[in-house]
């Protein structure tokens, strides 16, 4: 069975599908690790690989690991027990209050002639790419900040609404005991 092919099971401890290296002679390796991206967002691969070779070295060298880092399971316990998450989501449904939930798209065909699950693919010319980098860099913009703006000027023109609310997950490792964490902290 292929890698891709395998599922994960949620219920049990371990939450990764298959870790390997392979070596390939000469002091050549290769590392393979198959993580779910509901528990790890993109910081955390860079720290599960740093990790295991920390403790690779540590076991090498014949010591012993202690993990003094806070766990996962610790700031949600924490997440959960804050007395401002209430707080935070009258915030927002307040904030949030009067922005349509739902638009119609109005397209140049009717919905009942348009296929369910076609795909259309368009890639931009490479001076096109260059001339958004370059703009992005002079103003500061990411660039996901970028096509996520047009993305949103897409469907404002289509959904033919002025104002447009579009959420866009975002990294929450913003206090210094948050960067070693191995989890999930996007939009938390």
């Amino acid at each position: 069975m292929h890698t891709s092919e395998k599922v994960f099971k949620f219920e049990e401890a371990w939450t990764f599908k298959e870790i390997t290296v392979f070596d390939f002679g000469n002091d050549q390796y290769t590392f393979f690790l198959n993580i779910h991206h509901l528990i790890a967002d993109g910081a955390t691969l860079g720290l599960v690989i740093d990790e295991i070779f920390r403790i690779y070295n540590v076991i090498q060298n014949g010591g012993s690991f202690k993990n003094e880092n806070i766990e996962y399971h610790d700031y949600i316990n924490w997440l959960n027990n804050r007395s401002n998450l209430s707080l935070s989501k009258d915030f927002w449904t307040n904030k949030l209050s009067g922005y349509q939930d739902d638009f119609e798209l109005f397209v140049a065909a009717p919905i009942s002639e348009l296929k369910e699950g076609n795909t259309i693919e368009k890639s931009l010319d490479f001076h096109l790419k260059t001339k958004i980098t370059d703009f992005c860099q002079a103003h500061k913009i990411g660039i996901a900040h970028f096509y996520t703006f047009a993305f949103g000027l897409v469907l404002s023109k289509y959904g033919r609404v002025n104002d447009l609310v579009i959420g866009t997950p975002s990294e929450s490792r913003n206090h210094p005991q948050l960067t070693k964490i191995i989890g999930d902290l996007v939009n938390i």
